[in-house]
């Protein structure tokens, strides 16, 4: 064999673990971007199911006030606090719009505040050895996609929606982005299946069944992110 067609093996192998790599360390992030995601669906649902006073005292409601947290935490292990304390600054965006009494700039400022950031933070060095974006990253904009298409939609129209059929909607949306991300863990792709089909018929006797199957599924997600999290963990 020729020194010339050895080099290029030898180039090909290193392009390989490269990538492989890259993908067991994106596989990480998404794993860990999904347990902290979880925790945040379960504590708020939680407070909404067993401490339903103390969730309606607080303003604009919990979901909004640990939103940006939950987006610091799930981004801290890989980009640092630096980077990570950039959510914060949308927040407090956010929160000041919403206090001027505008829900439509308020929701804008939201989604192109954490597309800004998202870039910022996910964005910078992860596109080496390749431009082409990677699964796991095309899942991740998917997600923000449906959930802030959600929000633009409840802003632009939110005084004629009943509850439950937002309660419904933003079930669906969140069904949709467990199904996908199956894609990278099987197991999520059988947890879009039960919150597509059997939380609508738990909806049939009561919002409250809705919000337990709801709850339950967020553990069930966060408990799977941790696990798969962990596993790779024990590789490297």
């Amino acid at each position: 064999m020729k020194r010339e067609e050895l080099r290029k093996i030898l180039d090909e192998i290193d392009t390989l673990i490269f990538l492989a790599e890259k993908g067991e360390k994106e596989r990480k992030i998404f794993a860990w971007y999904m347990f902290v995601w979880g925790v945040y669906t379960t504590l708020n649902m939680s407070l909404m199911l067993f401490l339903p006073t103390i969730a309606k005292s607080i303003p604009l409601s919990s979901w909004f006030h640990t939103l940006f947290f939950a987006f610091f935490f799930s981004s801290l292990p890989f980009a640092g606090w630096k980077n990570s304390s950039l959510w914060f600054v949308v927040y407090i965006a956010s929160l000041l719009s919403f206090y001027f009494n505008n829900l439509i700039l308020t929701v804008a400022i939201i989604i192109v505040g954490i597309s800004f950031v998202s870039y910022f933070v996910y964005g910078r060095g992860h596109g080496e050895g390749s431009n082409r974006i990677s699964t796991v990253s095309y899942i991740g904009i998917v997600w923000g996609i449906m959930f802030g298409a959600f929000w633009w939609n409840i802003a632009l129209h939110y005084r004629t929606l009943n509850d439950m059929f937002f309660n419904l909607w933003i079930t669906y949306v969140f069904g949709i982005g467990i199904l996908l991300s199956g894609v990278i863990f099987r197991r999520y792709f059988l947890l879009g299946l039960f919150i597509l089909f059997i939380l609508p018929i738990l909806a049939k006797f009561g919002k409250t069944y809705l919000f337990v199957g709801y709850d339950i599924s967020a553990l069930i997600m966060a408990l799977l992110g941790l696990t798969m999290y962990m596993k790779d963990d024990e590789r490297t």
